[in-house]
């Protein structure tokens, strides 16, 4: 069975593969996590122990209800849900042509290889996590990272300064793979926006400049900068009196 937390409309404040920042978009957030990230802004969907349990028609039907052009699968870790989530994403991109759908993923599970075979529809986002994160077995991800994913795919780096040594050596196992495999585009943003001053983001994004964009040759890699806009302007998805959730545009402080 499914484990969904939540569907909401909301404006897509990450990186993305298809449009970038900005796009309104479906999310379906699933419950539960095989991370614990210090950063998370989703620990109700990974501890909060409050889900609906649901079969794939039952969850297409619900998703289908949002009239959908794109969806941002997320969670929590969404590919904990298994051949379950790839049934369902199938049936979705076959049903509905036009559908884009970018998977949030953290990196450290395998991509589910029928997904793959959708370039034009289906689209991965993976965060890659840092020992600053508490992930231990981030090397690991990395040969996941650059052996796997596939140019239209998307890595991002939600950064602090001292992941920088760790940052280049996922850069560096993209650039080995070239030019047998090219690389995914690449993403980077400052973790906790909406706390740190514009001094110390523009220190982080400096870092960054002198450090990194040195790695990246122009002719392989497509590089995203940003901030995340969800947090800056304190987007928030709530639960309704009917029990339904949903977002609301403006968190109440």
């Amino acid at each position: 069975m499914l484990r969904l937390f939540s569907i909401f409309d909301t404006v897509d404040g990450e990186a993305n593969a298809f449009s970038g920042i900005g796009e309104i978009s479906t999310f379906v957030r699933f419950y539960g996590c095989n991370l614990r990230c210090w950063y998370c802004d989703s620990m109700k969907a990974v501890d909060g122990g409050k889900f609906d349990t649901l079969k794939v028609d039952e969850c297409y039907d619900r998703i289908m209800e949002h009239n959908p052009r794109k969806l941002t699968i997320t969670g929590g870790e969404p590919l904990m849900q298994g051949p379950m989530l790839v049934e369902l994403l199938l049936e979705l991109v076959v049903n509905v042509p036009y559908l884009k759908v970018s998977i949030e993923t953290s990196g450290s599970m395998d991509f589910p290889k029928k997904l793959m075979l959708y370039p034009d529809n289906i689209r991965f986002v993976a965060d890659f996590k840092p020992p600053s994160s508490g992930r231990r077995e981030w090397d690991k991800d990395i040969k996941r990272l650059t052996t796997t994913l596939r140019p239209v795919d998307l890595v991002k780096f939600v950064f602090v300064k001292e992941d920088i040594p760790y940052i280049k050596r996922c850069i560096a196992g993209f650039v080995k793979q070239i030019p047998l495999l090219l690389p995914p585009k690449l993403a980077f943003s400052a973790v906790d926006p909406d706390k740190r001053s514009v001094e110390e983001i523009k220190e982080d994004f400096g870092y960054l400049k002198s450090e990194i964009l040195p790695l990246l040759s122009p002719a392989y890699f497509n590089v995203i900068f940003y901030v995340q806009m969800h947090k800056i302007l304190k987007l928030d998805e709530d639960k309704s009196d009917d029990g339904k959730r949903r977002t609301n545009l403006y968190k109440e402080e």
